[in-house]
């Protein structure tokens, strides 16, 4: 005998899920542990690097003040230089310019212990207000860029001013660029996580960015 089915029963539509507090921050954890552990190994790895060159550096060093000294001694015996000598010493200072300019690089890149992403990270789990949310960060050497919600948009001073304080930050520009109200539903846009803890309360977006601050025209670096 044929049967009817009514899809649209609730029982068989998807059930939304939301997450908890704590499962945010166990996320969030799991996610600067990560950041910590690449920071981590990218840091050893350029230090070995490093390393390296730098031993090669001081061998060249070494080798290029031996055959200085012969080529001077054959001068000061009134000998002609040995030509194979100065052919070597040529490719030696050669060899010796790439791998400082090398070494130069390598150190550029290399992170002080507790100044590397996973740091900034950690940073900002620390110190955002509980008034707002984090949904998107973008960082480089140069720039943190932090986007995401908030209940109320003067929290975000407070937080600026945190941010501000830490040594991580140094030299480099906060600024609210963006603070707009938004509608509190599925179809603005707002993830279900933040509409879920914000409830019925009024909601905005924001875009928090710090950036070195540029030199000023005529100044010095």
């Amino acid at each position: 005998m044929a049967q009817q089915i009514n899809l649209c029963n609730p029982i068989f539509l998807t059930q939304k899920r939301y997450f908890s507090a704590s499962t945010m921050a166990r996320s969030l954890g799991v996610f600067v542990l990560l950041g910590g552990l690449l920071s981590g190994y990218w840091s050893w790895t350029l230090q070995s690097l490093s390393a390296g060159y730098q031993l090669s550096v001081n061998n060249n060093q070494r080798e290029i003040t031996r055959l200085q000294a012969a080529i001077q001694a054959n001068r000061v015996n009134a000998a002609p230089a040995d030509a194979a000598q100065v052919r070597d010493l040529q490719a030696r200072q050669a060899e010796l310019q790439q791998r400082e300019l090398l070494l130069l690089e390598l150190k550029r890149g290399l992170l002080r212990e507790g100044y590397g992403h996973a740091a900034r990270l950690q940073l900002v789990a620390r110190s955002i207000p509980p008034q707002a949310w984090v949904t998107e960060i973008r960082a480089d050497d140069l720039r943190l860029e932090l986007s995401g919600y908030t209940q109320e948009p003067a929290a975000l001073n407070g937080w600026v001013a945190r941010l501000a304080d830490s040594p991580l930050l140094e030299g480099q520009q906060l600024s609210v660029v963006k603070v707009e109200r938004v509608v509190n539903d599925a179809r603005s846009g707002t993830p279900a996580v933040v509409a879920a803890q914000a409830g019925a309360g009024p909601l905005w977006s924001y875009t928090l960015v710090t950036a070195v601050a540029p030199v000023a025209a005529g100044a010095r670096p």
